[in-house]
């Protein structure tokens, strides 16, 4: 995997890059974002690239208003799905 050249660790993969905005989006925490990527790497077995301090701060000045759905409880649904998928069937019952 290509190496960033500032901090000499991996890039993100796009999954991580979208738990990261979507987590942003859905008004999560660092915390939050972070105990999800490393709950994914548990699972795929992959080397863990926490979300930092100033990436997180950097998601919520700059991508955030851009974007400009931070409070768009549409995010709060799409953290929910990915990060406790429910079954098709499931997901009429709301």
């Amino acid at each position: 995997m290509p190496k960033s050249k500032v901090t000499k660790e991996r890039n993100y993969t796009a999954g991580e890059r979208a738990v990261a905005i979507i987590g942003v989006l859905a008004g999560k925490t660092l915390a939050d974002i972070n105990a999800q990527l490393r709950k994914d790497r548990k699972k795929d077995g992959g080397s863990e690239r926490p979300l930092n301090e100033e990436s997180y701060k950097m998601l919520v000045r700059k991508y955030a208003p851009v974007i400009d759905a931070a409070a768009d409880a549409r995010w709060a649904k799409a953290w929910e799905h990915i990060t406790a998928p429910k079954a098709l069937s499931d997901l009429g019952a709301e």
